[in-house]
C-alpha cells in the first residue's frame, strides 16, 4: 500500500471547538437530510498528533 492511499478521498475541516481535522467521508446518515457520517483521520491537536504519529510506527511493515 502507498504511504499516500491512507490519505486519498480526505479533507481538512475545522470542528465546531476550533481545532482542525484530516476527516475521510463514509457516506450520508440514514434519514438525515444532508448529514455525513466521517471519520477522523488525523487530529490536528497536540493529543491527536501524538496518537497518529503512534499509530504510524505501530504499522507493519510490508515484505519484500
Amino acid at each position: 500500500m502507498h504511504p499516500l492511499a491512507f490519505f486519498k478521498n480526505c479533507r481538512l475541516a475545522r470542528m465546531s471547538d476550533g481545532h482542525y481535522c484530516l476527516l475521510r467521508d463514509l457516506g450520508p446518515v440514514k434519514g438525515a437530510k444532508g448529514m455525513k457520517h466521517h471519520e477522523v483521520v488525523i487530529d490536528f491537536t497536540g493529543r491527536g498528533l501524538l496518537e497518529a504519529f503512534r499509530r504510524l510506527i505501530s504499522r507493519k511493515k510490508p515484505s519484500v
